[in-house]
């Protein structure tokens, strides 16, 4: 598996427009990725954040109390 930015594969850091580097990771349950290009973003892969918390957060943006 990969666990930093610099282990990655040219062919994917070539096509990709944004990375959010959290330093090195510890490895584990993968992330999870989400697809904000769509409105309401979509959930691609679920992984250690699950996706029930990532809808409760969205849910806080798009619809704040």
């Amino acid at each position: 598996g990969c666990s930093c930015l610099a282990d990655l594969d040219p062919q994917i850091t070539g096509r990709v427009d944004l990375f959010l580097d959290a330093g090195t990771l510890q490895g584990g349950v993968g992330s999870t990725v989400v697809d904000v290009t769509e409105e309401p973003p979509r959930i691609l892969r679920e992984g250690e954040i699950t996706a029930r918390q990532i809808r409760g957060a969205l849910t806080a943006i798009y619809h704040p109390s």
